[in-house]
């Protein structure tokens, strides 16, 4: 079994809103081409069944950055602030960033990044729905998705701080 896959963004973020999945989005390229994206997608993650298990909970989206004339999606890897190849982040329906992984390239260290932006998702619901009980645990939360979104020059300094968080219980 192989997971869904979009690799049309609009077509992704309608889904998610259908499905009200999160967004994993995962950013590869086709020139030239990468020994590390060819690694992920073919040995270490995305080709796993310990990542075809994860993705149910989420709306998965590709996308390949190519030379292609008049791809539409052409300058989503940076309009969304990616630095290199391969690069994955978590939006919401609306293609707003929740969070972005740094860190290892393997199901569990999407897994744990992944438990973060569910665990927001879930709190930020309940927030917005009157539960102002679970406030605190959202600023928690919240604070600790920031530190995926800051990039301290490079993405090993970012992945120090992510290896250092727990998934939340």
């Amino acid at each position: 079994e192989k997971a869904k896959w979009h690799t049309d963004f609009d077509k992704a973020r309608h889904d998610s809103g259908e499905t009200g999945k999160p967004i994993f989005v995962y950013f590869t390229r086709s020139t030239p081409p990468d020994n590390v994206c060819e690694n992920v997608e073919n040995t270490t993650l995305l080709s796993t069944d310990e990542f075809v298990n994860w993705a149910k909970d989420w709306t998965l989206y590709c996308h390949i950055t190519s030379l292609v004339p008049g791809d539409k999606a052409a300058s989503l890897h940076k309009d969304m602030g990616c630095t290199q190849w391969p690069y994955f982040l978590f939006t919401d329906q609306d293609g707003n960033i929740i969070g972005r992984h740094f860190g290892g390239w393997f199901p569990v260290d999407i897994k744990r990044s992944g438990d973060w932006v569910l665990r927001a998702v879930d709190l930020r619901k309940k927030f917005v729905g009157g539960d102002k009980s679970v406030g605190a645990d959202l600023f928690d939360v919240s604070v600790k998705l920031v530190l995926f979104k800051l990039e301290a020059g490079t993405a090993s300094a970012g992945a120090q701080t992510v290896r250092g968080m727990r998934s939340p219980a």
